[in-house]
């Protein structure tokens, strides 16, 4: 009920709070937003980060949570539509595609800048050539929490790099991991991956978000990762 008491009590804490947030918009609750600054179909549409109206209503949103004490974003999507087969209504729908994570990173560096009074971190999913400039670091998105999804997660640290995104992770044990469930050797393995990574986080929406469910092998070789992650830290950073 009281969210900026709560975020300054974590500070006291010496603990800092991220928040996910998306430039998508649930069709039903989007009221700040006028029906043609919407792009897509469905429930879930993308805000029109061409048309200024719908960008600043966006940032505004954005600054009232900064200014709350946020000290981060986990900004998701904006690759999911199609923007190259959307016709926006100033005809620019064939040209976005690649845009559009660009904008999405700008709205964000622009809330933050005007209202910011501490370093600020900014982790994405969708990225193209121009946006890393303005973002801190990039995550993988969605995998399975199988070998092969931790065979996709080293191709696409692989690839990050070499488009120019070297602040990159992965979610230790995948997203998708709830079935099947993650096995153990498949955490630990992923530890160990995000180990070795600059950005190492632990999430998803089966046990590798809870590993202690995962018993003692896991929680022994994600310490052992965990250790070793703080101690690269000079050399990631």
């Amino acid at each position: 009920p009281d969210p900026r008491s709560m975020i300054a009590r974590l500070h006291r804490a010496g603990v800092r709070l991220m928040l996910w947030v998306s430039p998508y918009a649930e069709v039903g609750c989007a009221a700040p937003y006028a029906r043609d600054a919407l792009i897509g179909t469905g429930e879930y549409q993308a805000t029109d980060l061409t048309n200024r109206e719908a960008r600043n209503t966006f940032e505004g949103r954005l600054q009232d949570l900064v200014t709350l004490g946020v000290d981060g974003f986990k900004a998701d999507r904006g690759d999911e539509i199609d923007f190259e087969r959307t016709a926006l209504a100033d005809g620019r729908g064939d040209d976005i595609h690649n845009l559009y994570p660009e904008l999405f990173a700008r709205s964000i560096a622009s809330a933050v800048s005007s209202s910011a009074e501490h370093d600020f971190v900014s982790l994405f999913r969708a990225g193209a050539a121009g946006s890393r400039k303005l973002v801190s670091a990039v995550w993988a998105g969605d995998q399975k929490g199988t070998p092969a999804g931790l065979r996709a997660a080293v191709r696409m640290g692989q690839t990050a790099g070499l488009a120019g995104f070297p602040v990159w992770g992965s979610d230790v044990g995948g997203y998708g991991s709830a079935s099947p469930p993650v096995t153990t050797e498949t955490f630990a393995r992923w530890a160990q991956l995000g180990a070795v990574s600059p950005i190492m986080e632990i999430g998803g929406e089966g046990p590798n978000a809870r590993p202690w469910e995962l018993g003692p092998v896991a929680m022994t070789a994600l310490r052992a990762a965990a250790t070793l992650h703080y101690e690269l830290f000079p050399h990631h950073y």
